[in-house]
């Protein structure tokens, strides 16, 4: 996990020196601010209470869970299924898709989409990972990883389920919202979670599922990806508009 931040950190900062005049910077620093400038604020510090309030009382809440599903796990064997999606897989086909339909059909709105949710992946991602890099917490089954908290499948698949849920609304929004609780119930169930882990994790990317879209839909800021033209009218050219 620590060559995975180290190299996430690496990327995020040579980013921002080639582009320390431009605007993309800002938006980029706009971007990684946004779960604290936009209304997902209130997810941030809404989570940080619980988690907290969850942490505290440990032995009530994450202790009592564990030794539950420690003897009767909720989902049985096939805890491996939300082991296998949480690792933002969800998050890359939905890029992917969108990606690519934007750029067949000439869609700016399936590009814009793209962008959403790799922007939100990437900086849920780069989160998680410090913090468990910083905190060092054990897990409660496997005491010999610490890397607990917070938990990188809630976040990246809460990440996914607010990108989906702001721009589709809730008709696609409370089906992937269950479905990264049912990831996230997965790791308690394998034992690789704390209760306060699961919290934490998903407010980290529900805040940033939503802090990016808004920041992008409410505060204007532009996205990079575009569709153009060709000169003939009947082809187009994908265009990934960063200034340095």
């Amino acid at each position: 996990m620590g060559k995975i931040t180290i190299s996430l950190v690496l990327t995020l900062i040579l980013s921002l020196n080639l582009s320390a005049k431009s605007k993309t910077g800002d938006i980029i620093l706009s971007d990684l601010a946004s779960p604290v400038t936009t209304n997902a604020k209130y997810i941030v510090l809404g989570g940080a209470l619980l988690t907290t309030y969850v942490y505290y009382n440990k032995e009530k809440f994450s202790e009592k869970a564990a030794n539950r599903v420690a003897h009767d796990p909720p989902l049985g064997k096939y805890g491996y299924i939300g082991e296998v999606l949480g690792w933002g897989y969800l998050n890359a086909a939905y890029a992917i898709g969108s990606l690519f339909h934007g750029y067949y059909y000439g869609e700016s709105k399936s590009l814009e989409r793209a962008e959403l949710m790799m922007d939100a992946s990437f900086y849920t991602l780069l989160a998680t990972a410090s913090i468990k890099s910083v905190v060092n917490a054990e897990r409660p089954e496997f005491p010999d990883e610490s890397d607990s908290f917070p938990s990188g499948h809630a976040s990246m698949s809460f990440a996914f389920a607010s990108v989906i849920t702001a721009e589709h609304g809730l008709y696609w929004g409370l089906p992937a919202y269950a479905v990264a609780s049912l990831i996230s119930l997965s790791r308690v169930n394998d034992g690789r979670h704390w209760a306060h882990d699961i919290i934490a994790g998903a407010a980290i990317g529900a805040s940033f599922g939503w802090g990016v879209y808004l920041n992008h839909r409410k505060n204007k800021s532009p996205f990079f990806l575009t569709i153009l033209p060709g000169g003939d009218l009947k082809s187009a050219t994908l265009v990934s508009a960063y200034s340095f």
